[in-house]
């Protein structure tokens, strides 16, 4: 088995969820081996150093006692040899304390983003885009860093206990000197870990806010210089960004507070001992090499009670981050997939719920008086929620999420535009030859977007900002046409082109799709005339079905909910081949 290996983990497992120190604990567990190879050398550096004062002891001892002699060389080359192993040990406990936080926290990186896609739209409606960003970047780096100096925390421990047990068999009064300087740290700062956590989850929760809010501003920065909006963002952002400091300039006086009482406490210790030892020689209780040594003691002493201090903040604030990935931990999917279910078999999608219907191979278009409305049955179609929707003769709930998936997809523009080639962002998956994309692009009257990029092989910004609105919308119209699944709902499609384009695209688009189920949420009479059948919803429920021109005829709330949202002429009165269509 590989001691180290490589990073990331194919496989990050499945923690537990109920509180932040099981899930630190399990974190810690899946590292043992790495860890215990860590705190091993840890245990020997730690010994190596707290060594180093008796060999000086007894090295000035025998020089005392016999001059420049052999002992005293064999003791000066201990002290080499001690002084090179604790070198080499700094390196490889240095080292393993590298792997152990980036293993650490690449391993919440990864349950995050696992997380993240296996609960899918539930996830931001229950905690902000910017505290999931700041859940996988700050707090998985902060959990990391908690066992970052746990290898010098172990043997510190060990051989914090070994000087006071040595310095007692020296003089009892300089162990119990040391015993107490230990009590003392604890006494001291253990009382401030707690508010420490306290401000720190507070700034993290700002820092997430602040994200969130600066992500969407760049988002939406076209718009907001489009509606003169520049000034009001950037003001809370100003804001956002000052309340952040002020609990950051909290956090830091917690941290300054510890970080001074770090250095003070373990010196105080240091002012002890060497107060006692050196009454003690003057008394003639200590010989020469053991008051030196006894020195030596005290100064390594310092390093374990700093280390511990270290330890102490790190955990505290690994605690509160870990509490941060547990929240997003503990989202649920909105839909149960835990079961196995049959094929997905062709057939009618019916929500029952609306009494919306889509026959199998049909042009369907669904408009409305309410938006959201339709959005919510659109999500109950492609079962993004709990549904009782139907496809075929089966509930959609009785199949497995990932061939509903497959089977019916739900395009919305507010689906993101990644960066890359023109050809990544249209066809992800990379299954799709060039003629293929390009027939989708061609039904998406996509050709000046392409045109823009210079080509399939041009570069897509970011969020597609280097493209118009219009384009961005055709080439996520696009995307869809490639994927072509057996069930296509589109919401909203042509609403940001223009009427010559979304007369061009509603033409191509039937042909396109032909006897395949295709679903279109719009208030086009472009797309609604294009359409087998209009749905015509009211209040979430089914009011009317029919095509756009007997709808129109017949219907007069229809009408003027088209008429009042495009201003539209009379369609001319169907013939015959329109009503066998």
């Amino acid at each position: 088995m590989q001691l180290l290996a490589p990073l990331p983990t194919s496989e990050p497992g499945n923690p537990p969820r109920s509180s932040a120190l099981s899930l630190m604990g399990w974190i810690y567990l899946k590292q043992w081996r790495t860890l215990s190879l860590s705190a091993l050398s840890g245990l020997l550096w730690m010994g190596l150093f707290a060594s180093m004062p008796f060999v000086i002891g007894r090295a000035i001892d025998q020089g005392i006692s016999e001059g420049i002699g052999p002992s005293l060389w064999i003791w000066g080359a201990v002290f080499l040899g001690l002084a090179y192993c604790a070198w080499q040990f700094t390196y490889w406990m240095t080292y393993l304390d590298f792997y152990n936080s980036t293993a650490m926290g690449m391993r919440v990186v990864q349950l995050i983003n696992r997380h993240a896609g296996h609960t899918g739209a539930a996830l931001p409606t229950k905690i902000s885009t910017g505290e999931v960003v700041a859940a996988g970047n700050i707090d998985a780096r902060s959990i990391g860093e908690s066992c970052f100096f746990l290898a010098r925390a172990v043997g510190g421990i060990v051989f914090f206990l070994v000087v006071a047990a040595i310095m007692y068999r020296i003089t009892p009064l300089l162990g119990l000197v040391v015993l107490s300087g230990l009590l003392l740290q604890a006494i001291v700062l253990g009382p401030l870990l707690s508010p420490l956590q306290k401000r720190v989850l507070r700034y993290r929760e700002q820092e997430g806010h602040l994200t969130a809010l600066a992500q969407d501003i760049v988002a939406g920065l076209r718009v907001l210089r489009g509606i003169g909006g520049e000034a009001h963002m950037s003001q809370r952002y100003r804001d956002q960004s000052a309340q952040l400091r002020h609990y950051g300039n909290r956090s830091a006086t917690a941290f300054a507070t510890i970080s001074g009482l770090e250095a003070f406490v373990p010196g105080l210790l240091l002012v002890a001992v060497i107060w006692v030892a050196s009454a003690e020689a003057i008394n003639g209780a200590l010989s020469p090499g053991q008051l030196v040594a006894t020195f030596g003691y005290a100064a390594f002493l310092w390093l374990p009670m700093v280390i511990f201090s270290i330890i102490a903040t790190r955990g505290t604030v690994a605690y509160a981050a870990a509490k941060r990935v547990v929240r997003t931990l503990q989202v649920q999917p909105a839909i149960d997939d835990s079961h196995d279910g049959p094929p997905v078999e062709p057939g009618a999608l019916v929500d029952p719920d609306s009494g919306f219907e889509a026959r199998n191979g049909a042009f369907t278009a669904l408009t409305g008086t309410n938006a959201a409305d339709l959005a919510d049955i659109c999500d109950r179609l492609a079962r993004y929620t709990d549904t009782n929707a139907s496809l075929g003769h089966r509930r959609l709930d009785e199949y497995r999420l990932d061939e509903v998936r497959a089977h019916v997809l739900l395009a919305t523009n507010e689906l993101a535009l990644f960066p890359g080639t023109l050809r990544q962002a249209i066809d992800p998956s990379g299954t799709s030859s060039d003629a293929e994309i390009l027939a989708a692009l061609h039904v998406a009257a996509a050709q000046d977007a392409i045109d823009s990029v210079g080509g399939l092989n041009g570069d897509i910004a970011p969020g597609g900002r280097n493209l118009s609105g219009g384009q961005q919308q055709r080439l996520k119209l696009a995307r869809a046409l490639v994927a072509n699944p057996p069930v296509l709902i589109l919401l909203g499609p042509t609403t940001a082109m223009d009427s010559s384009t979304e007369a061009l695209v509603a033409q191509r688009l039937r042909a396109f799709r032909q006897d395949q189920t295709t679903i279109v949420v719009t208030s086009s009479p472009v797309l609604l005339d294009a359409a087998d059948t209009v749905a015509f919803m009211v209040e979430a429920h089914l009011k009317d079905t029919g095509t756009h021109r007997t709808l129109w005829a017949t219907n007069p709330s229809y009408r003027h909910l088209i008429d009042r949202t495009h201003h539209t002429t009379p369609p001319a009165v169907e013939d015959s081949e329109d009503q066998n269509r």
